[in-house]
């Protein structure tokens, strides 16, 4: 199942902010196909402090691929599990089974 992504800025925002927007957008399937190939090698499952540790990506562009991911019927949440790092409960995302690694495409 595939999701169209849109990543807006609103129509007040900077020049500055549109362009954001777009990078972003376009940097998006790209970072959704690597967390589910991760996902799939670690059938633990992984947290989004794992996965952005693992992956070399920042928390804040980790966290909302989850939830798109899960829309799309890619993850599903299997628990929680405490963090090391930040010493709090965090979600535990695994893989659907029978998932491809190409997940969302813009």
């Amino acid at each position: 199942m595939n999701e169209k992504l849109i990543l807006n800025a609103r129509s007040t925002d900077p020049v500055t902010s549109h362009a954001a927007a777009e990078l972003a957008e376009r940097a998006l399937p790209g970072r959704a196909d690597r967390i589910v190939k991760a996902l799939q090698i670690f059938s633990e499952g992984l947290t989004t402090v794992d996965l952005s540790e693992l992956l070399a990506e920042r928390l804040v562009c980790v966290s909302p691929v989850m939830v798109r991911l899960e829309r799309a019927g890619q993850v599903y949440r299997a628990g929680t599990r405490i963090s090391a790092l930040t010493k709090c409960p965090r979600t535990v995302w695994k893989v659907l089974a029978d998932q491809p690694s190409d997940t969302l495409q813009a």
